[in-house]
């Protein structure tokens, strides 16, 4: 049973998919913003097509030679039911959904001269921090738009995101560093100072997030979090399988959003 539930949630990357919606949660949370209600499905589905396609699959023909596997079947499912939700949402909101795939398309799929952006040295951890980012707050981004005076808190809000993002992405170029054909933090660096420099995000987070911060129960929130993050990173040598790895970094998502959620 339980090999089971780790084969969906890991495997199949239901959980990285249940992050992505926290972290659109999250943004509605701190900045008070009623999100139209299908763009949670539809970051569910989304990322759910995204990571299955991405980890799974090195390019479109691999993926269309194994019709008959379920991770297959469930890419195409994904696709289909994010793809509706995309059609329900007003134009505004399409158009700005645009940058976070356009971006996420060039990191996996060759574009000049046979290379995608995930081979420029050192760009994949920014990358990936700033396609979670404005997936996450694109909604909100979106309701900010009509000349809102507390406008620059939300990018605030979002420059410390991508800070955490920073942070809690690094430690898998370390986890990858053997397999890793590219120039990454953690093979330029090595392991020690690739770490250190999670570190550092994590310091500019916390320093952006309590400035932002509304009220002392916020700060907590955001303090806990960083901690927990802290004593992870300082642990990653530890985390030696997959599943430990997605559970306690990936998951941090999570639990940075039921902190708000409880706390905020």
């Amino acid at each position: 049973m339980l090999y089971r539930l780790n084969k969906y949630l890991l495997h199949y990357n239901f959980f990285i998919s249940i992050c992505a919606v926290c972290l659109v949660l999250y943004f509605s949370i701190v900045t008070h913003t009623k999100i139209n209600p299908v763009v949670y499905p539809m970051t569910f589905f989304g990322t759910l097509a995204a990571y299955n396609l991405f980890r799974l699959y090195p390019d479109i023909q691999e993926y269309l030679k194994h019709k008959s596997l379920t991770t297959f079947k469930l890419i195409l499912l994904s696709l289909a039911l994010s793809g509706f939700c995309y059609l329900l949402l007003p134009k505004e909101l399409k158009l700005l959904y645009i940058l976070p795939l356009l971006l996420a398309l060039l990191y996996k799929f060759p574009f000049i001269n046979h290379k995608d952006l995930r081979s420029v040295p050192f760009a994949k951890v920014f990358i990936i921090a700033t396609v979670w980012i404005l997936t996450g707050a694109i909604p909100v981004i979106k309701e900010f738009s009509s000349g809102n005076s507390f406008n620059h808190q939300l990018w605030l809000r979002m420059l410390a995101q991508f800070f955490f993002f920073i942070a809690i992405t690094i430690p898998f170029d370390v986890f990858d560093m053997e397999k890793d054909q590219i120039k990454t933090f953690a093979t330029g660096m090595g392991k020690d100072k690739a770490i250190f420099l999670a570190k550092i995000a994590l310091a500019l987070h916390l320093l952006l997030a309590i400035y932002v911060s509304e009220n002392n129960r916020e700060v907590w929130a955001h303090g806990l979090i960083v901690f927990i993050t802290y004593i992870t990173l300082s642990l990653h040598r530890y985390l030696t399988s997959r599943k430990w790895q997605y559970y306690c970094v990936d998951g941090l998502i999570i639990l940075q959003t039921i902190f708000i959620l409880l706390l905020h």
